[in-house]
């Protein structure tokens, strides 16, 4: 296997975007190829939440793309001195001479057909974020931040002007649909995004589930593809830490290594 500092960089790459080209007004941010034969990673900080890691990940891959410039990342937008939010990056496409403004986002979303609408669907793993809300924000708040007094001032102070920009979203996603339901279908989304299953505690604990090996990743490992070297354990010997975490209202990811088959990533939900 890869270095565990490459993989976590081709399992970002690899994830691909939540939709191609526009989904409500908002633009999918195309995605350079990256030759990862010359691609020589800085280390990633040990002590960042995922979500900042991703932040490293993406400033670094585009950096190495021969097409792009970063010309600003992470500013700050304040008034008063209080922090209205921040503007995730500012890229050049040096071909075809574009500012473009880009929002990032990586999600694990779990997907509800239980809930009507199709946008509302997508749910985080413990049903405290959704897509929806996301979308919403991104619309209501991160675009139009940009918009505001203080965001054109922020840019003005890098020599950026806000109507040369263009704006984009780089949003990624790995969707799991329910294993009592696996032929549920997202029109409107990338079913390339689709990669596994969401079950209860109570089907993890019936008897098709008993055979197989099982690895709990941390969090830091979930955008990467499971590979097969780390400490497998027997669903007898892992039954209780997955107790402990549904005890807890804490869904987790869970690898699955079955004989002759591709290791699976999936959830198993506390609700």
């Amino acid at each position: 296997m890869e270095d565990k500092n490459l993989s976590r960089f081709i399992g970002f790459y690899e994830t691909p975007p939540l939709w191609i080209g526009q989904l409500n007004g908002i633009q999918q941010f195309v995605f350079p190829e990256i030759d990862f034969k010359d691609f020589k990673p800085q280390p990633l900080p040990t002590n960042l939440r995922l979500g900042h890691q991703l932040e490293q990940v993406f400033f670094q891959l585009i950096n190495s793309a021969a097409t792009y410039r970063i010309l600003a990342h992470n500013t700050p937008v304040r008034k008063n001195k209080i922090s209205l939010g921040e503007i995730d990056f500012i890229v050049e496409d040096l071909t075809a001479n574009l500012l473009i403004h880009i929002e990032l986002t990586y999600k694990f979303y779990l997907v509800d057909p239980n809930i009507p609408e199709e946008q509302q669907q997508l749910i985080g793993p413990n049903r405290r974020d959704s897509f929806f809300r996301k979308k919403e924000k991104i619309i209501n708040h991160q675009i139009p931040l940009i918009y505001s007094p203080e965001g054109i001032l922020a840019l003005s102070d890098l020599g950026i002007a806000q109507e040369a920009l263009q704006h984009h979203v780089c949003f990624k996603a790995q969707l799991f649909v329910p294993f009592t339901n696996k032929s549920t279908t997202l029109p409107s989304f990338n079913p390339k995004c689709i990669i596994g299953y969401w079950f209860s505690f109570q089907i993890f604990e019936s008897e098709g589930f008993q055979e197989f090996e099982y690895y709990i990743p941390a969090k830091k490992e979930w955008p990467i593809p499971p590979h097969k070297d780390v400490i497998w354990s027997s669903h007898f010997d892992i039954l209780p830490t997955v107790r402990n975490y549904m005890k807890n209202e804490q869904s987790l990811m869970i690898w699955i290594k079955k004989p002759l088959r591709p290791i699976e990533k999936h959830f198993i939900v506390w609700w």
